[in-house]
């Protein structure tokens, strides 16, 4: 009997001091979270979702040639890590260039997430205070599309998982309309030419990206303007969806400031101490002459553009040809911008695409009027052409533009103009029996 006393005094002197040790972990935890000043986001009763906001890094967040503070709001806290996402969408990035099977682990998006917008939004004191991140790239929950290998990011984007995760403040049920997942575009996204709602109470609002896979490995999840997750997700080389970035960064720097709060109605409570604006020292100079054609210019993926029109209210560029003769699939955008300055691209030159051996698909985009001679010509596993411009005529497609393609190649066309572009795609290459143009 004394033995059983014994033991049982033993365990529960051990189950005090495992306790004690807990604890004092919770209250260590609590009391560095409380030493900073910030909290973890807050729902109540309504549903309503408040998080606190830091200023941490600048990007360009408007016409003018400055960088804004940006504000970010407090996903989670603990101890000396702070889970971040910004507060508005900052860029409009495609997620991936090429239209072929992608995940998160070797997409476009990405790689210009840890360098380009890295180097640009954080001085080198902020890049420091910035942690790596093993980011889990967990299967679609809705189709179990592939998500790939788990990656190691300095900036990522949300997956579907923690878009739906209330411990950051988010409506659990993705597939839903959410005021929690809603964020809106700054001006200079707009002017990137990123979908912007106009529908009431989502006024501004954009459809941002998550790193997730969509239905297929073609597609990537997205959030709209209504916060509505999207599982199913938009064609990665869609050129309007915005960027939302996400990171962790160490508390203990002193390259970030409180910014008060803001909830999930869209109310913001205290501003702190905004940082000042930073001047852009190396703002774009728009092309003097409006058809300069020594003047080259390239976007993020390599694709190379000759300016055509650079008037203050009308900026045009041409299509001249891709990163290399390499590509297996193209898109041709309705707009680029390059260097903070948006250009219409409304032609394809002369030679373009030519004898690009390995090219299997391409998308032309809505402004095109002009495809130049011999644009495509030998291009002999081209079988997927998608053409979104109702502006060719037969003078402003030249010859040869599409011949010599795969002998069964298939053109898809607006559906108006049908009639016109199956008499004007035949003038201009499509000759084998077996290629075929449908709306």
């Amino acid at each position: 009997m004394k033995n059983t006393k014994r033991i049982f005094a033993s365990v529960l002197s051990l189950l005090l001091v495992i306790t004690a040790i807990w604890g004092k972990s919770a209250d260590n935890t609590k009391a560095n979270a409380a030493g900073y000043d910030l909290s973890n986001p807050v729902i109540d009763s309504d549903g309503v979702t408040t998080w606190d906001c830091i200023w941490f890094g600048f990007y360009r967040q408007s016409s003018k040639a400055v960088k804004e503070a940006i504000k970010w709001r407090v996903l989670s806290v603990d101890g000396d890590d702070a889970f971040l996402l910004a507060d508005q969408n900052l860029d409009c990035q495609f997620y991936h260039t090429e239209s072929i099977e992608i995940t998160w682990e070797k997409c476009f998006l990405r790689a210009w997430l840890n360098s380009s917008f890295y180097q640009n939004a954080f001085s080198s004191a902020e890049q420091a205070a910035i942690r790596t991140t093993t980011v889990e790239n967990e299967a679609n929950p809705y189709y179990k599309t592939g998500a790939g290998k788990n990656t190691s990011d300095k900036v990522y984007l949300l997956s579907i998982a923690e878009a739906s995760d209330p411990v950051y403040g988010f409506h659990s049920t993705f597939n839903e309309n959410s005021d929690s997942r809603c964020a809106k575009n700054t001006d200079y996204v707009k002017g990137k030419g990123a979908f912007s709602s106009s529908v009431e109470n989502y006024t501004g609002n954009g459809l941002w990206w998550l790193r997730s896979s969509g239905s297929n490995l073609y597609s990537a999840a997205n959030v709209s303007d209504a916060g509505y997750g999207s599982a199913d997700g938009g064609k990665v080389v869609i050129d309007n969806r915005a960027v939302r970035p996400a990171l962790h960064i160490k508390l203990s720097s002193s390259v970030w400031s409180k910014a008060g709060t803001v909830n999930s109605l869209g109310k913001s409570v205290g501003d702190g101490n905004r940082p000042s604006p930073i001047e852009i020292k190396d703002s774009p100079v728009t092309p003097s002459s409006p058809a300069d054609n020594n003047t080259k210019l390239k976007d993020s993926t390599g694709a190379v553009y000759t300016p055509v029109n650079s008037s203050a209210s009308k900026k045009e560029v041409s299509y001249t040809a891709p990163k290399n003769k390499k590509i297996t699939s193209a898109a041709i955008p309705a707009a680029v911008t390059i260097k903070g300055v948006r250009y219409q691209v409304t032609s394809i030159k002369a030679n373009a695409f030519k004898n690009c051996k390995k090219l299997k698909k391409v998308t032309i985009g809505k402004n095109i009027k002009t495809i130049g001679k011999n644009a495509f010509y030998g291009c002999a596993k081209l079988n997927s052409i998608t053409i979104k411009t109702t502006k060719l005529t037969s003078s402003s497609v030249k010859s040869n533009a599409f011949a010599k393609l795969h002998k069964n190649a298939t053109f898809k066309v607006p559906k108006k103009k049908l009639s016109t572009y199956k008499k004007l795609l035949k003038k201009k290459g499509v000759t084998g029996k077996k290629q075929v143009i449908k709306a």
